[in-house]
């Protein structure tokens, strides 16, 4: 279990999930200090490891490996991490009412994780916006909160689902987030504070996502039902990659021999790697100035700072020495440290206005 459990955290730590050890706990017996009496075996943070709770998960695989290995019998929790939510739903109908959630919303979501008392769906965005209150046994795991992650025993084994692949990993393609904020503060926010990469996944569907791979000497090794089975440029036997088409696009490489890293990839992800070689700022500006035509993507709608500033025409550049305005009624003046008030004719004190040669 030791080894499997530590593969596990390392799935997570690489895709940006923060982990957090908990407890171990056997035939619903806690093995924290209060035994029979815990009132959640299993589920909550094992003290002398993580003092802080979800305040103390890590990143850091080294140290993952010394818990392992002093403590095989841990369990593992994950912090979700900020642009994700989990949708637990619990009972025994968690699949059915799944289904239902995707027929009455049109989507395509699969479970994540199979936990001891239903589902676990692991989402990008803001989906708790989804109008679910009037469904029993589903709630929104908000980022900030841990949950418990395969393959952990708590009343049960918790075990990987067929949509964990798609969902754990994509914004890793946005790279860390201090990388994607730069990249998001490249070009302005459009309405609703949607982003130039959410904008691009928004317009992208299998088949585009399929064109940018070809045009760069990627080609279809096989063609299934909810998926594309994948060859890298050059490749001539295998399958080095994964183009997922239900639910939210995801590419999964699994070949270092592509130019590509072994992760999950966005549309957005793929472009910014396929194009503007993996430099995030750049995709970001060139999709909110101009779109991508051959994609179909249209521009965001950008507007620099430099042009929104200029308004009625005036134009002003500040700069650390004082002041210059090239506005009506100011020719040929230096404001040093000061400006003139809009529609006063009073001059500006003489100390403060020097005359151009």
């Amino acid at each position: 279990m030791a080894v499997d459990l530590l593969e596990s955290a390392i799935r997570y730590i690489r895709a940006g999930w923060a982990v957090v050890p908990l407890h171990g706990a056997w035939r619903g017996v806690c093995r924290c200090y209060r035994h029979d009496r815990c009132a959640e075996p299993g589920r909550h943070p094992f003290a002398r490891l993580a003092p802080h709770g979800a305040r103390s998960a890590t990143t850091d695989i080294q140290q993952v490996e010394q818990w392992v290995r002093k403590y095989p019998q841990i369990n593992l929790a994950a912090v979700v991490p900020q642009h994700h939510v989990v949708l637990n739903i619990d009972g025994a109908d968690a699949i059915d009412r799944l289904e239902s959630i995707n027929r009455q919303f049109g989507l395509s979501m699969e479970p994540s994780v199979f936990t001891p008392h239903g589902i676990h769906v692991y989402l990008h965005g803001h989906w708790q916006a989804l109008p679910l209150d009037g469904i029993d046994g589903v709630e929104w795991i908000l980022p900030g909160r841990y949950v418990i992650v395969p393959p952990s025993v708590a009343g049960g084994v918790y075990a990987f689902g067929p949509g964990w692949v798609q969902s754990l990993s994509l914004h890793v393609a946005h790279e860390p987030d201090g990388a994607c904020d730069s990249a998001a503060s490249a070009a302005s926010p459009h309405q609703d504070g949607l982003r130039p990469g959410d904008w691009f996944n928004a317009c992208m569907t299998d088949r585009k996502v399929l064109q940018m791979l070809i045009r760069h000497g990627w080609s279809v090794e096989e063609v299934q039902e909810d998926r594309y089975l994948l060859r890298r440029p050059g490749g001539t036997t295998g399958r080095d990659a994964v183009l997922y088409r239900k639910g939210r696009l995801a590419l999964c490489v699994y070949s270092s021999a592509c130019g590509l890293e072994q992760r999950a990839y966005d549309p957005f992800g793929v472009y910014t790697a396929l194009e503007h070689g993996g430099r995030f700022q750049s995709a970001a500006v060139a999709v909110a100035k101009e779109g991508v035509d051959w994609l179909g993507v249209p521009a965001f709608g950008y507007t620099p700072r430099r042009e929104a500033a200029r308004g009625d025409g005036k134009r002003r550049a500040w700069s650390s020495r004082g002041a210059r305005s090239s506005g009506p009624g100011d020719k040929g003046q230096k404001l040093i440290g000061g400006t003139r008030k809009s529609g006063s004719s009073a001059p500006a004190a003489p100390a403060l206005v020097e005359k151009r040669s």
